[in-house]
């Protein structure tokens, strides 16, 4: 299985990951060229190499002119939902947004649709949770797993005045996840870092198991007493380490309007759930009812119990962990009469490959062509056979 390995030893920032991919190999002309598909006119990007504690890195640096006006989560959802950019980029940075806003929403004690984004709404900020969301898919990785995130230590000034480091939305964001501090006397992780590693990371904190193939750095903006510098790891894991831990979360509920149902699984698929499903239960006094099972990495276990509290009826949430074996699988790209879509590819055990079409390609392939969703995957299955003929 392919995996992109974020080393945190110097904590993690959206510059600083985009970066890293950049010196991984990502390809900067083609980067460019889907910032561009965010319709900012404004924006532009650059690459420098840099030496941080003598280790040879690349600096990723967005210019962007200088705003007052200050951006909601739904204006930056506006800004990606009008983009060219695929729609898996969107969700991602959509996602990535989002962890960030219930963190100072948190923090300041109001709800996400009225916080107000400061630094993190900036033009340069937006680019670089969408490069960086480019950058994971331009890589081909089939999972990110990061080491433990030094957050730094000391105080930083940012909009709201001076704040502990860490900042108290980066703490709030890393909460579940490992950490810890070091007296260097600086902000090492920044709000966007953090986020981009609780959304995009399958596994935070765990020891590696894998084989290095390659490795990149991604240059902080400072010369630090330590080397300022993200690692990015790209690596094979074996057949063994398919074998990884997720977390079991389950509630019953018997006084839910069964209508919001729906609204909670997409909800919990937003926040990163690996699998929801709900199974039909006799309760006291021989009320029906619904359990709820939610799996997610061990990471993600109180994000996940928070959107259980926030949109069911229950007041208690049972969780635990199991290991699970998985078949290593990648994704390909197949075009089926000028439109592209997705096949996961799994590899199985004794040999050969199961092929399965991504459902919302089939189905946006389908209300393209007029075809039914089974029709639609059909086509895409045989067109990427037909391609490797």
């Amino acid at each position: 299985m392919k995996t992109l390995y974020l080393d945190c030893f110097s904590g993690a920032a959206g510059d600083m990951f985009v970066a890293a991919a950049l010196d991984l190999g990502v390809d900067f002309a083609a980067l460019e060229r889907e910032l561009a598909k965010l319709g900012l006119p404004q924006l532009s990007a650059r690459t420098e190499r840099a030496v941080r504690s003598g280790i040879a890195a690349t600096r990723f640096i967005v210019e962007a002119p200088e705003e007052h006006a200050h951006r909601h989560l739904k204006d930056i959802e506006n800004i990606l939902d009008a983009s060219a950019l695929a729609p898996s980029v969107v969700e991602k940075a959509k996602k990535t947004f989002r962890v960030i806003a219930e963190a100072e929403a948190t923090v300041h004690g109001t709800t996400i649709d009225n916080i107000h984004f400061h630094e993190v709404g900036a033009l340069d900020t937006i680019a670089d949770v969408v490069a960086a969301a480019w950058c994971v898919e331009a890589l081909g990785v089939e999972r990110i797993e990061a080491s433990a995130i030094n957050v730094g230590s000391g105080f930083v000034d940012c909009a709201h005045g001076r704040m502990p480091v860490p900042a108290p939305a980066v703490l709030e964001i890393l909460k579940g996840v490992p950490t810890y501090r070091t007296d260097s006397n600086a902000e090492l992780t920044t709000p966007t870092g953090a986020a981009l590693v609780k959304a995009l990371a399958s596994e935070i904190g765990g020891d590696p198991r894998h084989t290095p193939t390659k490795v990149g750095y991604g240059a902080g903006a400072r010369d630090l007493d330590t080397p300022n510098v993200l690692r990015a790891v790209l690596a094979d894991r074996d057949d063994e380490t398919t074998r990884d831990r997720v977390v079991v979360l389950e509630t019953n509920v018997d006084d839910m309007n069964p209508q919001g149902v729906e609204a909670l699984l997409e909800r919990l698929f937003a926040e990163g759930a690996l699998d929801v499903f709900t199974t039909p239960v006799s309760m006291k006094k021989g009320r029906p009812g619904l359990l709820i099972t939610v799996l997610a990495a061990p990471a993600e276990r109180e994000r996940m119990a928070d959107v259980l509290f926030r949109n069911t009826t229950t007041i208690g949430v049972r969780y635990r962990e199991e290991r699970r074996r998985v078949l290593p699988r990648r994704f390909e790209t197949t075009i089926v009469e000028g439109v592209e879509a997705r096949v996961k590819i799994a590899a199985l055990p004794e040999g050969g490959e199961r092929v399965a079409p991504e459902y919302d390609d089939a189905k946006k392939l389908a209300d393209q062509l007029d075809l039914s969703v089974a029709e639609a995957a059909e086509a895409i299955t045989r067109a990427y056979r037909d391609s490797k003929r």
